[in-house]
Formats: C-alpha cells, sequence, structure tokens
C-alpha cells in the first residue's frame, strides 16, 4: 500500500503486495454480484465519542480488474454491510487514541474465513497477535485501540496460509488501515492498496492484456486504472 502526498510530491508509508499463490479462482458466473472499485477516498464507519465503529462483510463476487465491459472473474472481496463488495477493502482510517470495534460477517456458506490485521499497532510489536477465525455465515467482532500513527493494512483468507500463500480467491481480501497523529492536521493526499491475482489456467476468463496475472492498483490493472495529474 502507498500513500502519496500530492502537496509535496512524497511517497509516504510502505509497498504491500498480496500475492496469490494456489488453486481456486473460477471465471466470474451470471448472477453474481459485481464488485465495486474503491477509490480509497471515503474512510469507512462511524465515529462516536472516540469509538469508530464498522461493519465488514466477506462475501464472493464479480471482479473486473481491465475494462468495465471486459471479462470478469469471481473472487472474494470485503465491503460494508449492506452496500455491494469493494476492492481493495473499505478504508479505515482513524486518528491516534481511536478505539476500533470491527463486525466482520463471513457470507460464505462452506469456508471459515481467517482475518488478520485487525489489532493494536505498537512500534514494539515483534509479531502480529492471533487472527479472527469466523465460521460461514457467522458474525464476530473485534475491539482494538488504533495504536501507533502509520500506514497499515488489514487482510483475510480462507486457509491457514500467509499473505503470499492464499488461494487466487482470496487474493483481493486486503484492505488500507491508517492511523493518524493526534497533532497533524489532514494533509491532501490519496491513497494505494496493490495487488496481484494470478492464475494460470484461467488465462482465457479475462479479456484485454490476454495474461495470466493481473497487477492492480486499488482494483484495476493498467491501462484501466485511475489517472493522476
Amino acid at each position: 500500500m502507498q500513500r502519496f502526498g500530492f502537496a509535496l510530491a512524497t511517497l509516504f508509508g510502505i509497498a504491500c503486495t498480496c500475492v496469490p499463490a494456489a488453486a481456486g479462482a473460477a471465471p466470474a458466473t451470471a448472477g453474481v454480484a459485481r464488485i465495486a472499485i474503491n477509490d480509497n477516498r471515503t474512510p469507512a464507519g462511524s465515529l462516536d465519542r472516540g469509538t469508530l465503529t464498522i461493519h465488514l462483510d466477506v462475501g464472493e463476487g464479480d471482479w473486473h480488474p481491465d475494462a468495465d465491459g471486459d471479462a470478469g472473474v469471481s473472487v472474494l472481496a470485503f465491503g460494508l454491510e449492506g452496500a455491494a463488495l469493494q476492492i481493495p477493502g473499505p478504508i479505515i482510517r482513524v486518528t491516534e487514541g481511536t478505539e476500533v470495534h470491527a463486525f466482520v460477517r463471513n457470507r460464505l456458506e462452506k469456508d471459515p474465513l481467517i482475518v488478520h490485521g485487525l489489532y493494536t499497532r505498537t512500534p514494539a510489536l515483534s509479531a502480529a497477535p492471533a487472527a479472527t477465525t469466523i465460521e460461514p455465515g457467522q458474525v464476530r467482532d473485534v475491539r482494538f485501540l488504533a495504536g501507533a500513527p502509520g500506514t497499515y493494512f488489514y487482510w483475510a483468507s480462507t486457509t491457514n496460509g500467509t499473505l503470499a500463500q492464499r488461494p487466487r480467491r482470496d487474493s483481493q481480501l486486503s484492505g488500507a488501515f491508517i492511523v493518524e497523529p493526534r497533532d497533524r492536521a489532514a494533509r491532501p493526499e490519496r491513497v494505494f492498496v496493490m495487488g496481484v491475482w494470478l492464475d494460470p489456467a484461467a488465462a482465457n476468463n479475462l479479456a484485454g492484456l490476454g495474461a495470466v496475472n493481473r497487477m492492480v492498483m486499488n482494483g484495476k490493472s493498467w491501462p484501466h486504472t485511475e489517472r493522476l495529474t
């Protein structure tokens, strides 16, 4: 994930690549809801007396990483409850000291969901806390303080694999998590989440470039990405 501050023409934060590996992707099917493209301009959730409450869903949808009219592929994605799924997932953006209360619903019929990254960030943190497992059709809520200012991310998978070992179907289950310092005014900047989708068996499922993978920025591959000046 990268943050670009236009006023300073400077790159902030770190690069985070979500690399899929194992089998599991499938061409888009009729009747599957279309996944929206998230430009990360609108922070998700509602803030009340120092607590940000956010309701997240995870489900399967039809993703179009190329042109909107090109072929799509079925993948899993995060979304806000009652709204379309999004790639990347809804952005969580809070000020240092904010408590985050996240409700995460697993809308999948058969697969458990393993959610990572929803925990307090501290400079001394040497290892991520245990992930949260959500059974099919269930909802889990997680409460934590946002922690130290920084550019972070949350992600999920239907397996116990690492971020780089997720099935192709899981590869876009990622979203930005940004903690702003208490004493700094908001800056004119944009947030970009970068990801990779790869499936050697699905070369003919996607039109456009005709390749067997897609490297995407905020859910779209070049030259279909947002144009910036």
